[in-house]
Formats: C-alpha cells, sequence, structure tokens
C-alpha cells in the first residue's frame, strides 16, 4: 500500500509510542517473585518489540529514501531553525541598569535590538516557507507501506 510521507510520520509517532508501551510492559513483567504469577507472555511480547523495531527501521529507511529529493531544504530549515535559537540568546539590553549592591552603569548593545528582531523576523519567514514545501512534498510522495 502506497502512503503520503506525512502518513509516514504519523505511522512513525504511532510505532514509537506502541514500542515504548511493549518496552513498558515487558520491564514490569519480566522479573516477579519466584512462584508469582506473570500477567502476560513476557516472551511473546519480547518478540512483539522485535517485530516492531524491525517496521520501525524500514519505515525509516524508507522515509530517509523518499526525503532525498528534498533533503537540501531540511537542512536549510534545520539551520534556520538553529540560527533563530541562537539570535533569541543576544541580549540586547540599553541604557542605565539601576543595581542594588553595586555601581550602577551604562548598557550599549552594538547589534540594537530592532536589527535582532528584523532579521529574527526574516529568518523565521523563511522557516515558514520552507515547511511549506516541506509539507506539500510530505503530502504528495507516497512510499510503500503495509499495516
Amino acid at each position: 500500500m502506497k502512503i503520503s510521507l506525512a502518513r509516514a510520520f504519523k505511522e512513525r509517532s504511532r510505532l514509537s509510542r506502541k514500542i515504548l508501551e511493549t518496552l513498558n510492559v515487558i520491564r514490569e513483567e519480566n522479573s516477579i517473585v519466584e512462584g508469582g504469577i506473570r500477567s502476560i507472555d513476557v516472551r511473546q511480547k519480547f518478540a512483539e518489540l522485535h517485530t516492531l523495531n524491525d517496521r520501525m527501521i524500514s519505515l525509516k529507511q524508507k522515509i530517509a529514501r523518499a526525503n532525498v529529493g528534498i533533503s537540501d531544504k531540511l537542512a536549510e530549515l534545520s539551520e534556520v531553525k538553529v540560527m533563530l535559537s541562537h539570535l533569541k540568546t543576544i541580549p540586547a539590553k540599553e541604557g542605565k541598569q539601576v543595581e542594588s549592591y553595586s555601581e550602577d552603569y551604562v548598557l550599549v548593545a552594538e547589534i540594537k535590538k530592532a536589527e535582532l528582531t528584523a532579521e529574527m523576523e526574516s529568518l523565521q519567514l523563511r522557516a515558514n516557507a520552507l515547511q511549506d514545501d516541506i509539507d506539500e512534498f510530505n503530502a504528495r510522495t507516497r512510499i510503500e507501506f503495509e499495516f
């Protein structure tokens, strides 16, 4: 069955949750008091965990192969987001600062807040455009995957 990449990402999330749920059941039931009774077949759950993991690997490989056509945009979006997060950490305070236990001082920013804000807005617009392109690609690109 062919599914869109958008749906493949949802399936990847579902598989990830199912893997964690299965792993948690195994953790809870694997070691019990001698003579106790397990509520599940741990070996069967362990086999299920391996099957789920194999499905996840296969799905991620198919997604990766499909994303080759858009890898440049994915890399750019990643770096735009990193730059945005970096710019948010640059202090741009200016003016007299009053400290209660030391002398007052005056801060002067080389890169003004307005310039930082304009740069972040520009980067956000670029990130939005890239994300729109990626979303469209994900909606129209199909991969083979059986549920």
